[in-house]
């Protein structure tokens, strides 16, 4: 049900992306990044959430980028 609430909240993020490259905020990691790469990493992990993203080349990139990152990596919770 909240599929139509985060598409146009995606769109806003894609449209920031678009215009910063790999951080929300400009050049360099902030904390806005870090808040939203766990938030972003969760809505790829269902379905809906995947086909959204899928329309998003952006966020994914620049999701891209903070999944690379040691904390993210470390810190990704277990599945199945």
């Amino acid at each position: 049900a909240a599929v139509k609430d985060i598409a146009p909240q995606l769109a806003a993020l894609e449209r920031a992306y678009a215009s910063s490259g790999d951080f929300i905020a400009g050049s360099t990691l902030s904390y806005a990044d870090l808040f939203l790469a766990p938030i972003l990493a969760y809505l790829g992990a269902f379905p809906e959430g995947a086909n959204l993203l899928s329309d998003a080349p952006h966020i994914r990139r620049a999701q891209g980028v903070m999944s690379q990152r040691a904390s993210f990596k470390a810190t990704q919770p277990q599945h199945g």
